[in-house]
C-alpha cells in the first residue's frame, strides 16, 4: 500500500484536518477496552471525548495538534517492486546485514535492516528526511521506513501518553483513502530503556490487511519514526525478525 503523508511539521497545524463524510471504524483492543469510533466530520471531537475517559484521566492535548503529529508519524511506503509476490523465504535476522548510518543537520541515527534490504529515498519529499528499505524477492509488502521531522518539544511525554498518541495514529490511519478499519494489536507502551513509544496496529484496506510495527522517538526537537510493515498472511513468519530489527534502531546525536 502507498500511505501518503499529509503533514511535514507536526506542530504547524492550527486547525483539525477535515475528514470524509463516509463512515469507517477503528477498534482498540486489549487494555484499551475495544474503543470504537466512526470517522465523519465531527468524529475527532467525539473520539477525543471517548479517549479522555477511556485512555487517560489526565487532560488531553488539543485534537488538532495530536492529529497533526499522528499524520506525520504515518509511514509512506511506495508501491514498487517490493510489493510483488515472491516465493523466496524471508531472510533470517541472524544473517549478515549491513548497518545503515544516517546523519543530517540536527539529526543522526543507526539502523540494522535485515540482510539484503537496501535503502532508497522517495522521489517526493514529505519529511525533513525519509528512507525506505526493501528487498527484491522479499514477501509482498514487507518493508521498513524511517522518517525525521523537526518538532517544538524535546520529549514524547511532553506531548502525551503512549495511549493518547496511539489513538491519534490509529485515527489518522483510518482516515486514509482506501482504509476500512484499523486495530491496535497490543497496548501501546513506553520503552523503559530508550523512551520510545511502541505502537503496533493492523490496517485493513482495499489493498489488503497489513501489520505495522512502529517505534517513535523524540530527541533534541527531532521526531524519529521507524515503521516495519508486512502483509497479515506473512506476519506470523516475519514477526520476530521485525521485532528484532526495530530494536537495532538507535539515536546517535551528540
Amino acid at each position: 500500500c502507498c500511505c501518503c503523508t499529509t503533514t511535514t511539521n507536526a506542530f504547524h497545524a492550527t486547525t483539525p484536518i477535515n475528514k470524509p463524510t463516509f463512515q469507517k471504524s477503528c477498534q482498540f483492543q486489549g487494555g484499551v477496552n475495544a474503543l470504537r469510533a466512526t470517522t465523519n466530520n465531527n468524529d475527532d471531537t467525539q473520539l477525543m471525548k471517548e479517549t479522555k475517559n477511556t485512555l487517560s484521566r489526565r487532560e488531553m492535548l488539543p485534537a488538532a495538534a495530536l492529529l497533526a503529529l499522528s499524520s506525520t508519524m504515518l509511514p509512506s511506503f511506495p508501491a514498487n517492486a517490493a510489493e510483488e509476490e515472491s516465493s523466496s523465504p524471508p531472510p533470517s535476522a541472524a544473517s549478515v546485514a549491513t548497518k545503515f548510518i544516517r546523519q543530517g543537520k540536527g539529526y543522526a541515527y543507526e539502523f540494522l535492516p535485515p540482510a539484503g534490504f537496501k535503502e532508497g529515498n522517495k522521489p517526493l519529499k514529505t519529511h525533513l528526511d525519509e528512507v525506505n528499505f526493501a528487498k527484491e524477492g522479499a514477501p509482498r509488502g514487507y518493508q521498513y521506513g524511517v522518517t525525521v521531522d523537526p518538532v517544538r518539544i524535546d520529549s514524547l511525554r511532553q506531548f502525551g501518553t503512549p495511549e493518547e498518541v496511539a489513538a491519534r495514529v490509529v485515527t489518522a490511519e483510518v482516515n486514509r483513502d482506501g482504509i476500512f478499519q484499523v486495530t491496535l494489536v497490543k497496548d501501546p507502551v513506553e520503552n523503559p530503556n530508550n523512551g520510545c513509544y511502541e505502537i503496533d496496529y493492523l490496517s485493513d484496506g482495499k489493498r489488503g490487511k497489513k501489520n505495522f510495527v512502529t517505534r517513535i522517538f523524540i530527541q533534541k526537537n527531532m521526531l524519529y519514526v521507524l515503521t516495519a510493515q508486512a502483509k497479515v498472511e506473512n506476519y506470523e513468519e516475519l514477526e520476530q525478525e521485525m521485532l528484532d530489527c526495530v530494536k537495532t534502531f538507535s539515536l546517535t546525536v551528540n
